[in-house]
């Protein structure tokens, strides 16, 4: 039986979605994702997805798919399986960095194109929110005023998504219907997400034919092996710094104690010379910890 590629591999999302011949199941996703114009999405530019150090030492990355609108807004859409401490901050991180890219000397920054980050989630990443889509950005926790529509990021978690259809006035809501295709695993599970149609037919049919390549599958295998041995290495390093974490607290501990104790039993020599009784020493001490 073949086996069906996860369009949640990242390398396998970018050949559905970072693929210019695809540019339809691109703007298909984004059109279901974000609250801008339909005109928007009449030229989508798909732009290298690399981010340049612009600094010795800075952090680099790949965006999974990174692309420009009609307008100019940036657009950086990426799929993550497991959640992490520390995930949201990286998040963050790189449509920031996609803002300050665009600085130049004597930039206006009225001129700055907004960046829209969409994440897609298989594990819980907010927990505090309902709702499987969320959209975030800069503004009054107070009052809901807008405070710059420059940076925002959308996160739409997988695990939250509902097995009944999401419904809206026209029908089920495309991206309820987009959540079960990332969600889709089986050959059956692909072929009902194919009735809906339209664009995400395309994507399955593509990820049908990518899941029928040797060479592509070598390369999510590898994407798959590559992010597994990642874990491995950070739970390795994780657990290293708990237990020298552990050991040097204990040596602290145990010195500390030794220090008290030495403190203890010369106050008690001292109570001692001075014609205390063990009944008054005691009490002495009792106090002196209270």
């Amino acid at each position: 039986m073949q086996k069906i590629l996860s369009p949640l591999n990242d390398f396998v999302f970018k050949l559905i979605f970072g693929d210019k011949r695809h540019s339809n199941i691109l703007a298909a996703f984004l059109k279901a994702t974000l609250d801008l114009p339909t005109e928007e999405f009449d030229r989508l530019v798909i732009a290298d997805p690399h981010l340049n150090r612009e600094h010795t030492g800075d952090k680099t990355g790949i965006l999974d798919v990174k692309v420009h609108t009609k307008s100019g807004v940036i657009i950086n859409v990426e799929v993550q399986v497991a959640s992490y401490a520390g995930l949201r901050n990286r998040f963050v991180f790189y449509p920031a960095k996609l803002l300050v890219s665009q600085a130049k000397r004597g930039a206006k920054y009225r001129k700055l194109a907004p960046v829209v980050s969409i994440i897609i989630m298989e594990e819980l990443l907010v927990p505090e929110d309902e709702g499987y889509y969320n959209e975030y950005g800069l503004i009054n926790k107070r009052t809901g005023t807008v405070f710059s529509d420059v940076l925002r990021i959308n996160v739409l978690e997988l695990s939250k998504l509902p097995q009944s259809a999401d419904m809206i006035p026209s029908g089920e809501r495309p991206l309820w219907q987009w959540g079960r295709f990332f969600q889709a695993r089986t050959e059956e599970e692909f072929k009902m997400a194919a009735e809906q149609g339209g664009a995400i037919r395309e994507a399955v049919d593509v990820l049908m034919e990518v899941s029928e390549d040797e060479l592509a599958q070598m390369r999510a295998i590898e994407r798959e092996i590559f992010l597994m041995d990642q874990a491995s290495r950070e739970d390795y390093h994780e657990e290293i710094g708990y237990n020298r974490g552990l050991a040097k607290g204990l040596a602290k501990g145990l010195e500390k104690g030794r220090q008290e104790g030495e403190a203890k039993g010369r106050k008690i020599l001292d109570l001692m010379r001075q014609g205390y009784t063990v009944e008054q020493i005691e009490a002495v001490l009792a106090s002196q910890t209270r």
